[in-house]
């Protein structure tokens, strides 16, 4: 795993644990920015394999902190899908935060999966 990807997941399971433990939730990376942002970045495309690989950590952190890596945790193989329900988001919302977009993919994955 490169440090970028480990990075990501770490920031990811950092914003999980934050967000159980204290009822509110810290930021950082490609998850502060918004999805207007976000958007303006893929058609330059400029840092859009970073938001992605934001999004990748995230969503592991949340089955991991979810499973407490057990194995547990929604299916994240299908990641096109995944992507493209996260660029829906953020196309109807650009005004939010991308991490919401990305954490409301995730309750949605959940949702699907009978969780």
């Amino acid at each position: 795993m490169s440090y970028l990807n480990r990075g990501a997941m770490i920031a990811g399971l950092a914003f999980v644990l934050a967000s159980s433990a204290f009822g509110q939730a810290r930021l950082i990376g490609y998850g502060v920015y918004s999805c207007g942002t976000f958007l303006r970045s893929q058609s330059s495309g400029e840092n859009v394999r970073s938001y992605e690989i934001w999004a990748q950590g995230y969503l592991s952190a949340a089955n991991f902190e979810k499973g407490l890596g057990d194995g547990s945790g929604v299916s994240l193989e299908n990641w096109d899908g995944i992507w493209i329900l996260i660029e829906n988001y953020c196309r109807e919302n650009p005004l939010e935060l991308f991490a919401t977009s990305v954490a409301i993919t995730a309750l949605e994955l959940r949702r699907r999966a009978g969780e």
